[in-house]
C-alpha cells in the first residue's frame, strides 16, 4: 500500500476505553501496523490525561465513543495543554459501523482529527498514521517558523548595526561576528528550508522599522556625540 512506504517515522499509540475486550481487539489490530511501535491501554480519560501530564511518549490517542462527547472535548482541551498532547492525533473510535453525520459533527466539535469506524482494518490504521504524520510535520514547521523568526530578527539587527558602523566609520567586527554566529546556527540546526525562510523574511522585513539615522546637523563635535550615542543604543539592543 502506498502510504505504508511514505511514512518515515514510528508512532506510540494509546487506546482509551473502559471495555477491556474492546481495547484488546483494537490492540491486536494496532500491532499489525508496522509504524505503531508501542501500544498502551488505558481505561479512562483521567488515566490518559495523567499519562500525558507525566510526559509519557504518545503520538496517537484512540478515544472510545462510549465516553460522552462533552468528556472527550474537555479531555482533548486539557491534553493539548501538555507538551505531548499538543502534537497528538486524537481519533474517535465508533463502537459500531456508524457514519452518521451527527457523529462526525460531534467528533469535530470535540476536537478529534478523525473517526475510526467498523469494519476496522490495517489499511484504515495506516490512514490514521498519515493523519498523525501530518500533524507532526505541521508542528515541526511551526517550531521552525518561530525559531527562524527570532533568528531573522537578530540577522536584521546585526545587518543594521554593520550598516550604521560602516557609515559612521566605526569598526563593525563585533556585529559581523554576531551575524556569522546566527548564520552558522541556522545552518547547523537545519532551519534553512528555502520556502519557509522566504516566508519568514517577508513577514519579518515587512514589519521591520528603518534603522536609526545619523545626526546630520550642528557642529562636527555635536555630530560625533550623537553618532556615539546611537552606537551605544544599538549595542544595548
Amino acid at each position: 500500500m502506498e502510504n505504508k512506504t511514505q511514512i518515515k517515522r514510528t508512532f506510540t499509540v494509546s487506546l482509551v476505553d473502559s471495555n477491556v475486550k474492546f481495547r484488546n481487539n483494537l490492540r491486536q489490530l494496532a500491532q499489525a501496523v508496522t509504524v505503531f511501535k508501542k501500544t498502551t491501554q488505558l481505561s479512562s480519560l483521567d488515566e490518559a490525561l495523567v499519562s500525558l501530564s507525566q510526559n509519557t511518549p504518545c503520538d496517537i490517542i484512540f478515544l472510545s465513543q462510549s465516553f460522552y462527547i462533552s468528556e472527550i472535548k474537555d479531555f482533548i482541551g486539557e491534553a493539548k495543554k501538555t507538551v505531548r498532547g499538543e502534537e497528538c492525533a486524537f481519533i474517535m473510535v465508533a463502537t459500531c459501523n456508524n457514519h452518521d453525520e451527527a457523529i462526525i459533527a460531534q467528533s469535530i466539535i470535540a476536537g478529534c482529527h478523525a473517526i475510526l469506524s467498523e469494519p476496522y482494518s490495517v489499511d484504515r490504521m495506516y490512514e490514521i498514521a498519515e493523519i498523525a504524520n501530518k500533524i507532526k510535520l505541521e508542528c515541526e514547521q511551526k517550531r521552525k517558523y518561530q525559531a527562524l523568526s527570532l533568528l531573522t530578527k537578530l540577522l536584521a539587527k546585526e545587518l543594521d548595526s554593520i550598516a550604521l558602523y560602516v557609515k559612521s566609520g566605526f569598526s563593525y567586527e563585533k556585529a559581523k561576528k554576531k551575524l556569522l554566529e546566527v548564520i552558522v546556527f541556522i545552518k547547523d540546526h537545519q532551519l534553512n528550508s528555502f520556502d519557509l525562510y522566504i516566508q519568514v523574511l517577508i513577514d519579518t522585513f515587512a514589519k521591520s522599522l528603518p534603522s536609526p539615522k545619523l545626526y546630520s546637523g550642528g557642529s562636527a563635535r555635536l555630530k560625533k556625540k550623537m553618532e556615539n550615542k546611537i552606537k551605544e543604543e544599538v549595542e544595548k539592543v
